[in-house]
């Protein structure tokens, strides 16, 4: 299976901060937040995901312009 150009490995940090991004979790729900890392370090991420484990995430711009 192909790597998907949008959706981005958990552990990956956004290199942009201050940014809409989707968040998905192992269900297929997503889930819109602003990534904020002074507010919500990254590392506490799946605070986001309360309804399965968070596997991955896509900047909302990427998903806007497919």
């Amino acid at each position: 299976m192909e790597k998907s150009k949008i959706w981005h490995d958990p552990q990956e940090v956004p290199a942009i901060q201050y940014v809409d991004i989707y968040l998905l979790n192992e269900h297929n729900d997503i889930s819109r937040v602003n990534y904020d890392e002074i507010s919500a370090p990254w590392s506490s991420i799946d605070k986001y995901c309360p309804y399965g484990e968070f596997v991955a995430w896509a900047y909302a711009a990427d998903i806007v312009n497919l």
